[in-house]
């Protein structure tokens, strides 16, 4: 689900970029960045044809975070888990057979 920009159970990247005119590509965080630097933005800019623009990041994000939020095609879902009740009830005889050698 990763590869076709479906994320499960995370929230969005906190990362906004605003076209400018000229001055090329300039970032700033509000936190540290472990994950990307300013060479790194840069390239994935330039990739994309974005040569001046504003950077601001506000959590440690990666480099698939820069490129979800540049191609703008990211969906997030909350996963909901379904446990048929023939797993529940196996669970539970495991576990008193279990319980039962002890």
């Amino acid at each position: 689900m990763e590869k076709v920009g479906i994320r499960l159970n995370k929230s969005p990247p906190q990362i906004s970029i605003t076209l400018t005119k000229f001055g090329g590509v300039k970032l700033n965080s509000t936190k540290a960045l472990t994950h990307i630097n300013e060479k790194v933005v840069k390239n994935i800019l330039s990739e994309y044809k974005i040569h001046n623009a504003d950077v601001l990041v506000h959590d440690d994000s990666t480099v698939d975070d820069l490129i979800d939020v540049v191609e703008g095609n990211l969906a997030i879902i909350k996963e909901i888990e379904n446990i048929s009740s023939v797993y529940t009830a196996t669970i539970r005889l495991i576990l008193f057979q279990w319980r039962r050698l002890i």
